[in-house]
């Protein structure tokens, strides 16, 4: 057998083969200065990330006393190009979704958790006006919460406007009403709005390795095997992220595992041995998340977002 092989310079000629072989010919290439050369035009929408999460108390390193269950949260409303959207989350410390998994009880790496604090690791691609949307409330039953308004005139280059807040203690009475409403008095040129979504299942880590966890800390002989999780009530309509992995500055490589809300979830001693080692020193952090999203108005996809996790160290 003889191969044949031809160099196609371009040309007339080059089109004429092209098409007598059936292919479709090649795109042109664009002159210098023509409009394909021009930067895409910004894509502007409404777009909002809010987080409203509840933490599980827990002991703190160093601390002589059991934390107490606390409640936060954090929203912007935004005037942005809408590919911007990851941008928009971690202002208030939303995980972007594309980094989970798709299949439950499965696991990817990543680089390291996202800090709600730090300032974000994206840049946006056209300026970005966080909108004053007036009073931001939270209500669940008779009880009401309103969130604090705090100007971020320098947060990063291409954004300013303001960011909402709340961290209070003893926030699980807040969670106990089945139901959390979100209302707004308007403004920036958004009407006054009103959400409401249900509140998922508390979740509590009970057991990981075999060993009851105390005190939110447990103890766990080096072993080369897997990592048995388990967790006490379950909640089927809601999804359930796991997050494991170090503190210390400069350790990388933390997992997030999309999990199946069955009360237990083994993580494989392969993806373990990965992990940076562990010690009373430097132990690792464990979380579960309990989660569950809604929409708002005026605003696309579904950018509320209602956390409830609980967290153990390792060593």
């Amino acid at each position: 057998m003889v191969l044949v092989s031809f160099v196609l310079s371009g040309g007339a000629g080059c089109d004429r083969i092209v098409a007598l072989a059936g292919l479709e010919p090649p795109p042109a290439v664009p002159e210098p200065g023509s409009a394909l050369d021009e930067p895409e035009a910004p894509q502007r929408a409404r777009l909002a990330a809010v987080l409203v999460q509840f933490v599980a108390g827990r002991s703190e390193p160093g601390a002589d006393k059991y934390g107490e269950d606390r409640l936060r949260a954090a929203a912007v409303f935004a005037d942005i190009d809408r590919r911007d959207a990851d941008f928009v989350g971690d202002l208030v410390g939303v995980s972007p979704a594309r980094t989970l998994p798709s299949q439950p009880d499965t696991c990817v790496r990543v680089a390291e958790p996202l800090q709600g604090d730090n300032p974000p690791p994206l840049r946006p691609r056209a300026w970005v006006q966080l909108l004053d949307i007036g009073n931001v409330e939270l209500r669940a039953g008779t009880m009401r919460l309103p969130l604090r308004v705090k100007l971020l005139p320098n947060l990063v280059a291409g954004a300013r406007g303001i960011r909402y807040d709340l961290d209070v203690d003893r926030g699980r009475a807040f969670l106990g009403h089945g139901a959390l409403e979100l209302l707004t008095t308007g403004g920036d040129g958004v009407p006054a709005l009103q959400a409401k979504v249900q509140v998922p299942r508390p979740v509590r880590i009970s057991q990981v390795g075999g060993v009851l966890v105390r005190g939110g800390t447990v103890a766990l002989p080096v072993a080369e095997r897997d990592l048995v999780v388990q967790w006490g009530s379950v909640d089927g309509t809601a999804d359930l992220e796991l997050r494991l992995g170090s503190e210390q500055p400069g350790a990388i490589g933390w997992l997030r595992c999309r999990l199946l809300d069955d009360g237990e979830f083994r993580v494989p001693a392969g993806l373990l041995a990965e992990l940076p080692p562990r010690s009373a020193e430097r132990p690792w952090l464990l979380t579960v998340v309990r989660s569950r999203r809604a929409a708002l108005p005026e605003f696309s996809g579904l950018p509320w977002l209602v956390a409830l996790s609980d967290a153990t160290r390792i060593h």
